[in-house]
């Protein structure tokens, strides 16, 4: 059921996008089928030069692998527990999202806007995270390990407890970054920068591209 005015469902409390847009999305989402969506959006990209408009979406526990969602505006979504393995979400907009524990294993988010967005517990496995604004943050407990970081901001984030086994961190930003118990086992931290990140228990063992910031 919908309200008649606004065209958003009564199950979309304080959405604030395009109401077309979530239906598409929903729709391909129920059929779990990405086909018609992916072609959609983008098409829709491609002439608009924009994404799809999904603000402040209440998506919860949605199938989402493969969907296309480049340069999608999903600041303040709810994805908590959403499957969005190997989704396209090259450049969106996820500023505060809520993704707590979702499933975002092979995902592209090279460039995406993740300013304060929620990740505690997330699957980001092998995910390409190169160039994102991971700034403040909460990715405590995620799984990390493979992801491809390359250029990351994560100036105040917190990555307590987070899994970064052999992870590519080659030139990211982790000033003020808290990872009390990470580990980062193998991972590349060539010109990575640890300045006053908070470094506890955190696990070092083979690194590459520089010696372990606590031993500098």
């Amino acid at each position: 059921m919908e309200n008649p005015q606004s065209g958003v469902p009564d199950n979309q409390p304080g959405f604030t996008g395009d109401p077309e847009h979530l239906s598409k999305l929903l729709e391909a989402s129920a059929a779990k089928d990405f086909s018609n969506w992916n072609d959609w959006c983008s098409n829709y990209f491609k002439q608009s030069n924009q994404g799809a408009n999904l603000e402040r979406a209440k998506l919860e526990g949605a199938y989402l692998k493969g969907a296309y969602l480049e340069g999608a505006y999903l600041k303040g979504a709810k994805l908590k527990g959403a499957y969005l393995k190997g989704a396209y979400l090259r450049e969106a907009d996820l500023e505060w999202a809520q993704l707590e524990g979702a499933n975002l294993f092979g995902a592209n988010l090279e460039g995406a806007d993740l300013k304060g967005a929620d990740l505690e517990g997330a699957d980001l496995f092998g995910a390409n995270l190169e160039e994102a604004d991971l700034e403040e943050a909460k990715l405590e407990g995620a799984n990390l390990e493979g992801a491809y970081l390359k250029g990351a901001y994560l100036k105040g984030a917190d990555l307590e407890r987070a899994y970064l086994k052999g992870a590519n961190l080659k030139g990211a930003d982790l000033e003020g970054a808290y990872l009390k118990g990470a580990n980062l086992e193998e991972a590349d931290l060539e010109g990575a920068n640890f300045e006053e990140a908070y470094l506890e228990g955190v696990a070092f063992d083979k690194v590459t591209g520089r010696s372990s910031p606590t031993s500098e």
